[in-house]
């Protein structure tokens, strides 16, 4: 099992520096409490890689003053529909007023 475990890390580096472990362990608990210490410090020594830069995307400057645009379109009309809601409720409100 202590074999099974070990030949399924990941890492190589994890493998390379937990190999003497392997050897010396009998136990499959003990040789997990040996092998966490290791992981940890090897990911403190090697900070992951973000693959989130690689996928960001700039927008050239004639995209942003398309969106700019939209943006502001987008509000006039949401301002106009409002209005117009605003203004049909006044005059259901008017309505009702003159119906009592």
């Amino acid at each position: 099992m202590c074999q099974r475990l070990w030949s399924g890390l990941h890492s190589e580096a994890l493998k390379s520096s937990t190999r003497h472990k392997l050897d010396f362990s009998q136990q499959y608990d003990q040789l997990l409490k040996d092998i966490r210490p290791v992981e940890r410090e090897l990911k403190l020594s090697n900070p992951p890689k973000t693959r989130d830069l690689l996928n960001v995307q700039i927008q050239p400057p004639d995209m942003q003053k398309q969106l700019k645009d939209l943006e502001l379109k987008f509000n006039s009309t949401v301002s106009e529909i409002q209005s117009n809601v605003d203004q049909r409720f006044a005059d259901i409100m008017k309505k009702l007023d003159n119906l009592s």
